[in-house]
């Protein structure tokens, strides 16, 4: 059974020349219709006023004349779906992050990660591992995916609860328990010198070239085994300086900061060309000149603080506003481990609710995509005790698509007909669809699907770009449906989008309250050709339905 809630309006059909803008389907039944339109029979072509009608299993066309059928066949019914205001939809691009970092102790133990994330981990939709170069490269050639158990199974685990992955690689040995950068690379000659905070630990003089070649060669193989959009998010390409944030970096003048920072855009992107890519976002210690140019070459920004009264000055604020839509934004919420430490990072005390409020009213002011649960026991914390301001984000942060109104035809008997969809943003962010890594790669399409199997009978790819809407605007997409080469019977008209380079597979959760088949959100059934009896089909119509000016012209 199929449940709608929707306004529905009608009008006459515009019928139009055929155009070839599907694509040529295969053959297939018609079936009984599965689906919500209101019984034309019932309304015919009369007018009525505005009221609320609760249907359940309504035929159509078993009260019409001949006449009448054929007038409710040359209709364009304007619906709009129930908007979905409340699911967390875990999307590419965009959501709560759940952290696993090694810095003061070693990497967590994945059973007792999971274990303890487990009950809370629904809200989540990425897994943010950073962690040093000697964890993922601890000998020369020897990869952690390949060797280390413990990595395997928190990897593992990630890909298990459905959440994506993201990393950061950072070389700095500051505030380590062990050496971020694996011995052998000073063993081969690299200069380095003795960590402030452990003297029997090394950090390499980033603009080293016995470093750099070898850094070059892990990212080579970093890239060949995570450049795979469908399993990884996002990868830092900041890690030099204090936990890999590009600051307190010794030695380093304004001239060997920019081309240190070049050199490792340039290397990022040659490793990594189908996942998103992020650069922190800070004035220190040479200002946003040359932050700026990674930003041009595709980097999203990625800044941390949120919430903090302190290290979040309002000027920091302000520059990552100017630098909206056109890079996105991670967000990093100033508090960790803040149930057991007596003071939060920036020295305020608590309570624990005025600081998380404040991170995310900081990080939907600033339109973020993504924010962080952070550790295991702050993800108790923050969905356990805080889950409105957990729901809070997960509605209104990233981007939240899906149609809001839509102008279809009850039938085309032959030739082709005009259809109108508007679509809105409800969320704060944007779709990252432009960025060079992703390249347009996710496409509005329409379909007609075959209302007993689901299966794509045919379907039309729009010219829309999904990547600009953002909130407060309502985009129209107009588009021609064919009856050219189907079957005549009873179709689902559908809509997705899809990834353009995984076999047009629909991608994105829409943001509506729609029947679906494997994430194609159904509109509406449309009669193709004359029907086989003549005498419409059962519509499944469950829930309220709002008739509003329904007019014979």
């Amino acid at each position: 059974m199929l449940v709608a809630s929707f306004v529905v309006h009608q009008k006459p059909v515009e019928p139009v020349k055929k155009q070839g803008t599907m694509s040529r389907p295969k053959c297939v039944r018609s079936g009984p219709s599965r689906l919500m339109w209101l019984g034309f029979a019932l309304l015919g072509c009369a007018s009525v006023a505005a009221g609320v009608v609760q249907l359940v299993g309504v035929r159509a066309g078993t009260a019409q004349s001949d006449t009448a059928r054929a007038s409710a066949t040359s209709q364009i019914v304007t619906l709009e779906p129930k908007w979905d205001d409340h699911s967390t939809l875990h999307n590419p691009g965009m959501g709560w992050m759940i952290y696993a970092e090694e810095f003061g102790g070693p990497l967590a133990d994945s059973d007792e990660f999971w274990s303890t994330v487990d009950p809370y981990v629904q809200e989540a939709s990425v897994l943010y591992l950073r962690v040093p170069w000697s964890r993922l490269e601890p000998s020369e050639g020897h990869y952690a995916w390949n060797e280390d158990k413990n990595y395997q199974r928190l990897v593992a685990g990630a890909r298990s609860r459905g959440l994506r992955l993201a990393f950061r690689v950072f070389v700095d040995s500051q505030d380590t328990h062990q050496q971020a950068t694996p011995q052998f690379v000073f063993d081969a000659g690299a200069e380095g010198y003795a960590t402030a905070s452990n003297s029997d630990l090394l950090t390499p003089v980033v603009d080293d070239p016995v470093f750099r070649e070898k850094f070059e060669s892990f990212l080579v193989a970093f890239g060949a085994e995570y450049d795979d959009p469908s399993t990884v998010d996002f990868v830092d390409m900041n890690t030099i300086g204090h936990w890999g944030e590009m600051h307190s970096i010794r030695a380093m003048t304004a001239e060997k900061w920019t081309d240190t920072l070049q050199w490792l855009g340039s290397l990022y992107r040659s490793s990594f060309k189908r996942v998103l890519l992020a650069i922190n976002i800070n004035p220190d210690p040479f200002g946003y000149e040359a932050t700026d140019e990674q930003i041009a070459a595709g980097a999203i920004m990625r800044r941390d603080s949120f919430g903090s009264t302190q290290w979040f000055a309002q000027e920091h604020k302000d520059a990552i506003a100017k630098r909206w839509p056109s890079s996105l934004l991670v967000a990093e919420n100033c508090y960790q481990s803040f149930t057991t430490r007596e003071q939060a990072c920036d020295s305020s005390f608590k309570p624990i609710r005025a600081m998380l409020e404040r991170v995310v009213d900081d990080a939907l002011r600033l339109r973020a995509n993504y924010l962080d649960l952070r550790h295991p026991e702050d993800v108790v914390t923050w969905v356990r005790d805080n889950d409105d301001l957990v729901k809070r984000f997960a509605t209104q942060g990233g981007y939240r698509i899906g149609p809001a109104r839509a102008s279809i035809p009850e039938s085309i008997a032959e030739g082709s007909a005009k259809l109108r969809v508007s679509w809105r943003n409800t969320g704060v962010g944007r779709l990252p669809n432009d960025n060079p890594q992703w390249a347009n790669k996710y496409r509005v399409n329409y379909a007609l699907l075959d209302p007993e199997s689901g299966e794509v009978v045919s379907r039309v790819v729009s010219s829309v770009e999904p990547g600009e809407w953002i909130r407060g605007e309502s985009y129209v997409d107009r588009f021609e449906l064919s009856s050219a080469d189907i079957d005549p019977g009873r179709y689902e008209l559908a809509v997705a989008i899809v990834d353009s380079t995984n076999d047009d597979l629909p991608a994105i959760e829409l943001a509506v309250d729609s029947p679906e088949r494997d994430r194609w959100a159904v509109l509406g059934d449309i009669q193709i050709g004359e029907s086989a009896n003549g005498n419409g089909q059962m519509l499944a119509v469950v829930g309220v339905v709002v008739v509003g000016s329904i007019t014979d012209r």
